[in-house]
């Protein structure tokens, strides 16, 4: 699969992703978030990018359902969130901002287990807004170079710290020379040193 970059830290690069590394990628985000045939994952996200492509890979490596909409409106993701039990969706901050505007913070649906939030850090205001109405969030980081996901918090985990939880399954993270380190089947040739400045903690 040969996919853009999305461009937020950077110009838009070409990268080729292997069978492998999308397969690896799907089981690790299964066992750390838990999806399966009963799930209804919305799809809001653009195709061409990996957050989008990466959640049909998901469904169908789980035998979820995906629902599919042409772009993002928060008025149809609310919608579909109230009434077509959406049980999981993927979200970047902003686009989440606006879902709650529009919904009055209204809390979600018990049947919505899992917000995967990623694409941009998440503003702590926007944090206090999900803790609020206890909103089952997933911070999460990750790269189209690793087919999506790297690290991820568990769903409803909305200390206010700024990290994104532990490695998937399978993945490990280390640092070189101040650099995020990614090794496991989702990276590049098996060792991917990436671009992204960060530090371990505990």
């Amino acid at each position: 699969l040969r996919l853009l970059t999305s461009g937020t830290t950077g110009t838009p690069k070409i990268v080729d992703l292997s069978t492998q590394q999308l397969e690896a990628s799907a089981r690790a985000s299964q066992q750390r978030l838990g999806c399966g045939p009963e799930d209804r994952w919305l799809c809001c996200l653009p195709l061409h990018h990996i957050a989008g492509i990466s959640i049909l890979r998901r469904t169908h490596t789980a035998h979820a359902t995906t629902i599919l909409h042409s772009g993002f409106d928060p008025t149809a993701v609310n919608h579909a969130i109230d009434h077509a039990q959406v049980s999981m969706l993927s979200l970047v901050p902003t686009m989440l901002s606006r879902v709650l505007d529009d919904r009055m913070d209204a809390p979600f649906p018990r049947h919505t287990r899992v917000i995967l939030l990623g694409g941009a850090p998440t503003p702590p205001a926007l944090l206090d807004r999900c803790r609020a109405i206890k909103a089952p969030v997933a911070l999460t980081w990750g790269m189209t170079e690793t087919a999506s996901q790297i690290a991820t918090r568990e769903p409803g985990d909305l200390r206010s710290t700024a990290d994104v939880g532990h490695p998937l399954p399978g993945i490990t993270v280390t640092t070189e020379d101040g650099l995020l380190v990614v090794e496991g089947a989702i990276a590049p040739g098996g060792r991917w040193v990436t671009s992204d400045r960060g530090r371990l903690d505990e």
